[in-house]
């Protein structure tokens, strides 16, 4: 993945960290440990008595110029914080807290560890989002199979046992699914996946049960 444009970040005033303690699997970074890592770097963290009150906290943060705003989660949790910040200059610290952690990983922030020593070291990196009416997306979108999948999978299983839900929810998928119908510049047809990717991913797929692109090269081309 090329690497984006890049600049040296100065906090005006303290940050503050949002930990959403219901993503990921057990053995993700809890509040207490994430605390420990950032309150000698000028960050308070919080946990998030309820993940759908983040667009609020992180108002109320940036009314009291609160920088960096950051948050411990998965890739839900960090599109939500990202559409709150998009456009304003406030960097978003992101913590991989979650299953997958995509975003995070592409960043090359593999852990708590990474993600103190990007705070620490102050660089910001910019980074394309995508939008599907007034939604911000940080990964991708997508109608059709995969979303199909993900919320079947949610209902077979708890986070932990969340590869396991996947291949289960796949097989299922695969007896009963349909495609559905698109229309793409007047013409319409049939699809089983309909994918809109933010950035340039690469060649290939990032699972053998379902076709998702591999991980981004770029990502500031749009």
């Amino acid at each position: 993945m090329s690497p984006a444009p890049t600049a040296v970040y100065r906090r005006p005033v303290g940050g503050v960290l949002f930990v959403n303690p219901v993503s990921g699997p057990d053995g993700s970074p809890g509040v207490s440990e994430v605390a420990e890592a950032f309150g000698p770097h000028g960050i308070d963290v919080e946990e998030l008595d309820d993940p759908a009150r983040l667009p609020d906290l992180i108002r109320a943060s940036l009314a009291r110029d609160r920088s960096p705003i950051g948050v411990s989660g998965g890739d839900g949790t960090i599109r939500c914080a990202a559409e709150c910040l998009a456009g304003r200059n406030v960097p978003l610290l992101v913590v991989p807290g979650g299953t997958r952690n995509h975003f995070a990983r592409e960043l090359g922030i593999e852990s708590l560890g990474d993600a103190v020593d990007a705070a620490k070291a102050g660089t910001v990196t910019e980074v394309s989002v995508g939008a599907v009416g007034d939604r911000i997306f940080v990964n991708n979108a997508s109608i059709g199979l995969y979303p199909a999948l993900v919320r079947k999978r949610d209902r077979l299983g708890p986070v932990r046992f969340k590869s396991v839900a996947s291949v289960r929810a796949a097989i299922a998928l695969i007896r009963t699914g349909e495609p559905i119908t698109v229309a793409l510049d007047g013409d319409r047809m049939r699809a089983w996946l309909v994918f809109v990717g933010n950035g340039h991913y690469g060649e290939g797929f990032s699972n053998w049960w379902i076709a998702i692109p591999s991980r981004r090269r770029h990502w500031t081309s749009g």
